[in-house]
């Protein structure tokens, strides 16, 4: 599932270069890598945002690919999305999740924490609040995941620098994809 051709390409980064979502879903059932990059250092995260493969990248972010540390030659994902206009990439990259979509699972801990933890976030009716925060701040590590679950939830940093010093929206406006630089100037404030 792994194995490289002369270009270093596997056939998950090919199912990601030309967004075949089914192959994609078919290759990580069988077990390959989500993150193996090519022979240049370009992981199909990378690739299916530079086509604008929305379906393709939300499976591979959905299998656990890192849009956060993905890039090619100092260009991040979502500068490489917002450079190429790709307006669904950069909104599935950079978007606050609704509440209910947000992976759980990402920051769950320990069996039966699932139910203890939708406990805190939303205590039963005839709990004051006095009575919930004390509880919640007995515990520092979930109060840590909460947080990073509650203020983090994004697939980048839409703050974040490419090689050249530019955030996602300045790398929008240079190359004259208005749209794109406007929300992202707008997720940024």
């Amino acid at each position: 599932m792994n194995q490289a051709d002369n270009n270093g390409s596997t056939p998950m980064l090919t199912a990601s270069l030309k967004g075949h979502t089914a192959a994609i879903k078919v290759l990580l059932k069988a077990g390959a890598d989500v993150h193996k990059p090519d022979d240049e250092g370009t992981p199909p995260v990378w690739i299916a945002a530079a086509y604008g493969h929305t379906d393709a990248l939300h499976v591979l972010l959905k299998a656990g690919a890192n849009a956060r540390t993905a890039e090619y030659s100092g260009m991040p994902t979502l500068h490489i999305a917002a450079e190429d206009g790709h307006l669904p990439v950069v909104r599935v990259l950079a978007e606050i999740w609704p509440l209910d979509r947000r992976p759980w699972k990402m920051f769950l801990m320990g069996a039966g924490a699932e139910s203890e933890l939708q406990d805190y976030l939303a205590p039963p009716a005839n709990r004051s609040t006095r009575n919930f925060l004390p509880r919640l701040y007995s515990k520092p590590d979930m109060v840590k995941e909460i947080w990073k679950y509650l203020h983090k939830p994004r697939y980048v940093d839409v703050g974040q620098l490419d090689g050249e010093g530019r955030t996602a929206a300045q790398v929008a406006t240079a190359f004259g994809k208005d749209e794109v630089a406007a929300l992202l100037q707008q997720l940024s404030l």
